[in-house]
């Protein structure tokens, strides 16, 4: 099962890189013009969705929202990213905010937290209470 999880999570990585190639290679070399970054950048949001369906057909659970959250961050860092263009503001702090969210999503890609083997999802193997049940914690047993 640890291989498989692993694996599961290269695969996702490699998702990401070859998404983010192919995009590049694409559209990388488009004008720099209102219209040529409007392309580029509604591109670059539909690549995230892209990857939003794409993870959510690969794996579940806390990895996957999270990586969902991450490619939602970003495609709206990419509106902001064309209306900072078109507004002929510096492209410094979007692409500090893109790459951020690159580095973020390839760390928590593979950092092993403590609701990632909670495969239940209901705290019964990883969490603060560790072979407690839902009912214990709740307002009715106290």
């Amino acid at each position: 099962m640890i291989s498989q999880v692993w694996q599961m999570r290269l695969l996702i990585a490699l998702l990401f890189v070859a998404v983010q190639e192919v995009h590049k290679g694409i559209f990388g070399n488009l004008p720099a013009t209102d219209f040529g970054q409007l392309i580029y950048h509604a591109s670059a949001a539909l690549a995230d969705f892209t990857l939003i369906y794409t993870i959510s057909c690969l794996t579940t659970g806390r990895l996957a929202l999270d990586l969902e959250r991450l490619c939602l961050a970003s495609m709206v860092s990419n509106v902001f990213g064309w209306i900072f263009f078109t507004a002929y503001l510096p492209p410094t702090m979007y692409n500090i905010v893109a790459g951020t969210i690159v580095y973020v999503q390839l760390l928590r890609l593979f950092y092993i937290g403590r609701y990632d083997a909670d495969y239940s999802r209901a705290g019964l193997v990883c969490g603060p209470h560790i072979g407690r049940t839902q009912f214990h914690h709740s307002k009715a047993y106290q």
